[in-house]
């Protein structure tokens, strides 16, 4: 077990991914965005009730990603969010 957060260490998990197959390894109630304490939920919320197609909407909706920037950087977990969720939605990534 993991001592962050109480779950499985990275491969220990045999069952069903946590993180609903979207690659981050985080529940919809962990945090992104740590500058700004976005979650994962807030995420998935602004890209399924506001549109927020695009990294710059996420951006604009939930504030994640304009501190540092790096939770939207190319291999950060707010890209892999939102394909995911888009791709669940039917909508094109």
């Amino acid at each position: 077990e993991s001592l962050a957060f109480g779950r499985p260490a990275p491969g220990e998990n045999s069952g069903a991914a946590v993180d609903g197959g979207d690659g981050t390894g985080l529940a919809d109630d962990d945090v992104i965005c740590s500058c700004l304490n976005v979650s994962k939920g807030d995420i998935k919320k602004a890209v399924i009730e506001q549109e927020a197609s695009t990294i710059a909407l996420v951006k604009k909706c939930t504030k994640a990603g304009t501190g540092c920037g790096g939770c939207c950087t190319p291999v950060g977990d707010v890209p892999k969010v939102l394909a995911a969720t888009l791709k669940t939605l039917g909508k094109a990534v």
